[in-house]
């Protein structure tokens, strides 16, 4: 016990051994032990990996080739994608056939960086999708560790390195399916302010009238808060 407590004691050794545990288990310690919350704080690599603090990099630009071929934007270097692993490119001239790709700065394309999608975004959107499809469009409904103040989540951020997208808001109904509104996320958005924002106006108010008529009906099928970049949504999954 004395040399654990030696061990924890020291904020190096203590930042090592929280590196190699999976960001579910690091929310939890760092809500239940003080000392572990102040080794956090104190650390940039941690709030990194918690999306507390966005990584070097950005800001990013998004390339999309009109002109592509099958190709596709490796989500992470040799990153689980669909099942599939892929690389980035060796050079650029394998960089050019991608059909789409985060590089750095507005010449594109650019080198790609691998962007990743903080799993909480994905956790936190389906809470909200679930109130939404019970006709509940109020921050009121969703559970109460969606609604406290001081929730780790709220400070997070989207994407590592933060990244600027849209969110698109959609319905799907038996028949039909509609965006009804798009949100912009900026880079320096947290979690919590994107919530907020959904249950502005002028956001919850398009999302009202375009549902309420299918809910009454009983043909709505799903609500979706989805990335312009569909392909982030397949990064959405707990890192270790």
């Amino acid at each position: 016990m004395a040399a654990a407590t030696a061990v924890f004691g020291t904020a190096e050794l203590s930042e090592m051994i929280l590196l190699h545990l999976p960001m579910r288990d690091l929310l939890r310690v760092q809500r239940v032990d003080k000392d572990i919350n102040a080794v956090i704080s104190g650390s940039k690599a941690l709030r990194r990996k918690l999306f507390f603090e966005s990584a070097p990099g950005g800001p990013l630009t998004h390339f999309l080739n009109r002109n592509g071929t099958i190709s596709s934007y490796s989500s992470g270097e040799r990153a689980i994608y669909k099942k599939r692993v892929r690389n980035l490119p060796e050079g650029m001239e394998e960089a050019m056939k991608f059909d789409e790709m985060w590089h750095k700065g507005k010449d594109a394309p650019g080198v790609p960086v691998p962007v990743e999608l903080n799993p909480v975004f994905a956790y936190a959107m389906r809470e909200v999708e679930r109130a939404m499809m019970a006709g509940n469009f109020t921050q009121a409904s969703l559970p109460s560790s969606w609604r406290r103040p001081e929730a780790s989540w709220r400070r997070m951020k989207m994407t590592q390195p933060s990244t600027e997208f849209t969110l698109f808001i959609q319905y799907w109904s038996v028949r039909v399916s509609k965006t009804v509104a798009t949100l912009p996320v900026r880079p320096d958005t947290d979690l919590g302010q994107l919530v907020d924002t959904i249950y502005e106006r002028p956001y919850i108010d398009s999302i009202k009238k375009s549902v309420k008529s299918f809910i009454k009906r009983k043909t709505l099928r799903d609500i979706h808060f989805v990335p312009a970049f569909s392909y982030l949504w397949d990064l959405a999954r707990w890192k270790s």
